[in-house]
């Protein structure tokens, strides 16, 4: 009798382990969603239907190699001032869930069409990956929407890989000289502009790159001050090459059995998955990076927005600066009006600036206010950079202001 009320006990919980496994593979498939510690990690269903992977390899075997595509980094840390730049005449793939792109940079380095130097009608467009179109194809970034939009030719001096204001006066000052222009703008994302832009925290966040960065100095001007060497950089042919080479393990060392057999499963994806938007939830009371910043950072970025406002002038064309708010920043200020008014706070501090030394600035987060503009849709739903969508908003914004 006890033997029969254990056999159906276990079926039934046979049953609901089934359901439950059953619910969230559907879920899994239908949603798609982005959870990093799974990028890698097939589930058991992958192994069966993917030849070229067993249970053994996953379970028992040390991993497996890196299958990148013989192409070229996205960007390297150079000789150049501004440093971190494209590899000039190669193509660069950037796979991500949700997009698989090329990257095809001309012999500059920029992406897009060059447009003729003597052509003072030429906007110029200067940013990190925002501008760059990080996970956009090339005709769907803001430079080459403007040029279909309005016919006039553009530059996309975009990078992404961490380029900061300081390498954003840089490199105009080095193009401003190449190329006749009328217009330029400067799109600054503040949500890591600010820090990474700070001496100060170099080793802490790149120890290993080559990067150029503002000092000020007691008589209150300031100097370029260059960290790390090209001998040392990560961010260089040899290193990418290396990692090609790479081997991975599916799972960090000493990983039981038991884990690893669990982590295969859809169920076990959707429990990461409720864990990491209880962190997201938990931590959208947390103030955003934009305005996490010092006097000093502050003053840092004035500077390098008076060098470009400098260049600018002597070559007659009108500067305006942009920045392009974090989805963490628009989901804080839209919390309470006190949170609006610190970024706005921050805003009116730049546009100031920007005013009362001839140039202009302009709110991309009070456009998308006043357009009652869905935030999310602004972003990709596997990274934070702006989706076609948001690029789409953006551009529609940016030729309001065109002269």
């Amino acid at each position: 009798m006890l033997k029969k009320y254990f056999k159906i006990i276990f079926i039934n919980l046979l049953v609901i382990v089934v359901s439950i496994e059953l619910v969230s593979m559907i879920y899994i498939k239908v949603t798609k969603p982005v959870i990093p510690d799974y990028q890698r990690i097939p589930t058991y269903l992958d192994i069966i239907t993917d030849g070229s992977i067993s249970f053994n390899d996953i379970l028992f075997g040390a991993g497996e190699k890196i299958q990148q595509d013989p192409l070229a980094p996205r960007n390297i840390d150079t000789a150049y001032s501004w440093c971190n730049w494209h590899p000039r005449n190669n193509v660069h793939r950037e796979k991500f869930p949700c997009f698989d792109v090329l990257y095809k940079y001309n012999e500059l380095g920029t992406r897009g069409s060059l447009p003729d130097p003597n052509d003072t009608s030429t906007i110029l467009f200067i940013g990190d990956s925002f501008v760059e179109g990080f996970g956009l194809e090339e005709d769907s970034t803001l430079p080459a929407r403007i040029h279909q939009k309005i016919g006039r030719p553009v530059l996309n001096l975009g990078t992404s890989g961490h380029f900061s204001p300081t390498q954003m006066s840089l490199i105009y000052s080095s193009f401003a000289e190449k190329f006749k222009h009328k217009e330029v703008y400067v799109m600054f994302y503040l949500e890591n502009d600010l820090i990474e832009n700070n001496i100060d925290n170099h080793y802490k966040l790149f120890a290993n790159r080559y990067r150029p960065y503002r000092v000020l100095t007691n008589e209150g001007s300031s100097n370029i001050v260059y960290k790390g060497s090209l001998d040392s950089t990560t961010y260089s042919w040899t290193h990418y090459k290396n990692e090609t080479q790479k081997v991975f393990a599916y799972f960090p060392p000493n990983t039981s059995l038991l884990t690893k057999i669990s982590r295969l499963t859809y169920f076990k994806r959707c429990l990461n998955l409720l864990k990491m938007n209880a962190v997201k939830k938990s931590n959208s009371n947390e103030k955003p990076s934009e305005l996490n910043y010092t006097s000093k950072d502050l003053q840092i970025l004035e500077k390098d927005m008076a060098a470009i406002i400098q260049v600018a002038e002597a070559h007659h064309a009108k500067v305006t600066f942009i920045n392009l708010p974090s989805k963490n920043l628009f989901n804080f200020a839209g919390q309470s009006d006190t949170n609006l008014s610190e970024y706005k706070a921050l805003e009116t501090k730049l546009a100031s600036y920007a005013n009362k030394n001839n140039a202009g600035y302009i709110s991309f987060y009070d456009y998308i206010s006043s357009e009652k503009i869905k935030t999310d849709r602004l972003f990709f739903p596997c990274d934070f950079h702006y989706s076609n969508y948001g690029e789409a908003a953006l551009t529609k914004y940016i030729l309001t202001t065109i002269k």
